[in-house]
């Protein structure tokens, strides 16, 4: 059994935290999960269910305390488990057993209400849901839902970005009183939501994306072949909010990336990673403005633009730098908590 131990309430990245590397594998092990090729996976299965005896949310509640504030520490010890949760239940459904993983993931939600994490004060579930309805979709009804302890499918704050999206989510719960709402978390892309039973099960109250359009164009496509592409994402994301006319519409636009890492160490050409978080998230912001009730909230007024790496709680010298120090995204839940007052 992993030793736990309380750590410091406040602990961003360093060499030394603990969950680094169990984490970094988790997220190693759900990409291998979902790759399109004829490997055995078997193995990956026996990986995740190992990591799960010893990563439980008895042992976080050990380490973290119930209401703690966030950490990275504490951010890596929850998708940790959720992350693992999810390769079971992908390998599960992909080998015809989605009756078993839903069994596996109602055990474990049932493990996370047992350690002193509700729905109504922490956002662990929710993290659970974010990795997990995304594998499971295909097989989720309103009983699954409801099993979760998701009460009011029909009326939801649908939040589907990546894991800047859940942050700010999990914020805005602790911020802001949403009586007769439940907060659905989708870490993935809505075209794969739209595309399952998911669709009609969640209804949007209210929709909430953390843009993360810069960095899908300007780092992962490392040129300008997908600019368009990208642009087009953002119409479906629209078109189908007009469809389902939410009461408010949250986008935090113009979020920038690490520029100097984009380029020095994934070659992306200035030029493309300058204009995604200039001209193209311009754009952006212009497509989304469109969508129903659309309130839009400039990232760069609460983090002017720059090209320090300070501002990214990432380790400096990540590929990536995409994930924002949390006193930055407490501002981001600050604004979108104040345009989503009233939605109850």
């Amino acid at each position: 059994m992993l030793h736990v131990s309380p750590l410091p309430a406040e602990v961003r990245f360093r060499d030394d935290n603990p969950y680094q590397p169990a984490f970094s594998e988790a997220i190693h092990r759900l990409s291998a999960a979902f790759a399109k090729d004829d490997g055995d996976k078997a193995p990956l299965m026996d990986e995740a269910r190992a990591v799960l005896r010893d990563f439980t949310p008895a042992g976080c509640r050990t380490v973290f305390g119930l209401g703690s504030r966030y950490s990275l520490a504490k951010e890596f010890y929850y998708e940790t488990i959720c992350c693992n949760a999810a390769v079971v239940a992908r390998l599960l459904e992909q080998g015809g057993r989605a009756g078993e993983a839903k069994a596996f993931l109602l055990k474990l939600y049932h493990e996370i209400g047992a350690a002193g994490f509700p729905r109504a004060r922490e956002f662990f579930a929710n993290r659970l849901d974010s990795r997990t309805f995304m594998p499971l979709r295909r097989h989720i009804d309103a009983d699954y839902l409801r099993a979760v302890g998701i009460e009011h499918p029909d009326r939801v704050l649908l939040c589907v970005g990546d894991c800047q999206t859940m942050i700010t989510a999990e914020m805005v719960r602790d911020r802001l009183a949403l009586p007769g709402i439940d907060i659905a978390s989708y870490q993935h892309g809505l075209g794969s939501l739209i595309a399952s039973p998911l669709e009609t099960l969640l209804q949007p109250a209210g929709y909430l994306y953390f843009v993360n359009a810069a960095a899908n164009y300007g780092i992962f496509a490392k040129d300008d072949s997908q600019r368009e592409a990208n642009l087009e994402s953002m119409r479906e994301i629209v078109r189908w909010l007009q469809g389902r006319a939410p009461r408010r519409s949250v986008f935090v636009t113009h979020v920038f990336f690490g520029v100097e890492n984009a380029v020095e160490k994934q070659g992306v050409p200035r030029a493309v990673a300058m204009d995604a978080v200039t001209a193209f998230s311009d754009e952006v912001a212009e497509i989304l403005s469109q969508a129903p009730n659309a309130r839009l909230i400039d990232f760069r007024r609460l983090c002017p633009f720059t090209l320090d790496r300070r501002v990214f709680r990432d380790n400096p010298t990540s590929h990536n730098l995409l994930h924002f120090r949390f006193e930055t995204m407490a501002k981001v839940a600050d604004a979108v908590a104040a345009e989503l007052e009233g939605l109850a």
